[in-house]
């Protein structure tokens, strides 16, 4: 007859976590583990502090920092753009202007392109696009820009000298769209659960950006193509991606908080390679 001991006691851990979880998709070709920031705590049972960690002892748990949402809403994006010509009167004006600052994983994103061409050019064609930028800290010339949402349109076009346009075209960047995309970032994943792309980093001072490691941002990018003489005018307009706060007053536990047990015989407990790990499934 076997007989089990059950000894519970409650530990208090204080962590300070700057950083947040995300990492870098790396191309098919490339080997290793991607680039991004990870968190776990293993706790371990032993006669004392130096004694060495056995598998059939130890737990181990991983933790993902998150930032959510700010409540409020910002100022609503708008930018104007102007460009002139050599030897040509008038000016080419582009305005492009966002619904809302804030937008949430899996929200179409409502651009409003607004042309005013005063100049003798031809528009031929207006490429909108979401791009997200990574500013990789941990290292130098770790920059990446990626476009996760793109559209292109000749509707309205060409706009000719002295007319103009207003439109309103929809973006929605998804991971779905982009896997296997190298260089763009992914909030960190747990197990058996779904990904997405790494949310906007909030950053209370430029200051913190060492503390970080991973900065992500995103811009609505709007392009006007003149043709091979005529070049091209864009425009840019940050916005804000991120998950909204979970209510506070439901408390949910998510499938993601069960632990995963795993039994051992007694053959093989005694042969057991010292430097395993009995993993938990990560906790938020």
């Amino acid at each position: 007859m076997i007989h089990y001991l059950c000894f519970v006691s409650a530990v208090s851990i204080c962590l300070c976590l700057m950083l947040i979880l995300a990492f870098l998709v790396k191309g098919k070709e490339e080997e290793g583990e991607p680039c991004g920031v990870h968190y776990f705590v293993k706790l371990f049972v032993g006669e004392n502090e130096t004694d060495r960690t056995h598998k059939r002892g130890m737990v181990s748990m991983g933790i993902r920092k998150v930032q959510y949402a700010p409540s409020k809403q910002g100022r609503q994006p708008c930018t104007v753009v102007r460009k002139d010509f050599m030897l040509s009167p008038g000016e080419l004006e582009l305005e492009v202007t966002l619904d809302k600052q804030l937008y949430h994983h899996g929200e179409k994103i409502a651009v409003n392109i607004c042309v005013r061409n005063n100049s003798n050019k031809v528009v031929k064609k207006i490429k909108a696009m979401v791009q997200q930028g990574v500013d990789v800290v941990l290292f130098q010339n770790g920059q990446y820009r990626t476009s996760v949402a793109s559209m292109e349109t000749q509707e309205g076009c060409p706009i000719n000298p002295g007319q103009s346009l207003q439109k309103v075209v929809y973006l929605l960047p998804l991971l779905s769209s982009n896997k296997d995309r190298r260089g763009i970032a992914l909030d960190g994943q747990l197990k058996k659960q779904e990904t997405n792309l790494a949310s906007t980093t909030l950053l209370a001072s430029s200051d913190q950006r060492e503390a970080f490691g991973i900065i992500v941002s995103y811009a609505i990018k709007v392009k006007l193509y003149l043709g091979a003489l005529g070049g091209e005018l864009a425009a840019e307009l940050p916005f804000v991606l991120m998950h909204p706060k979970p209510n506070s007053k439901s408390k949910v536990i998510h499938a993601d908080s069960q632990a995963d047990v795993e039994d051992f015989r007694q053959d093989t407990v005694d042969n057991m390679d010292h430097d395993g790990d009995a993993e938990a499934e990560e906790i938020e």
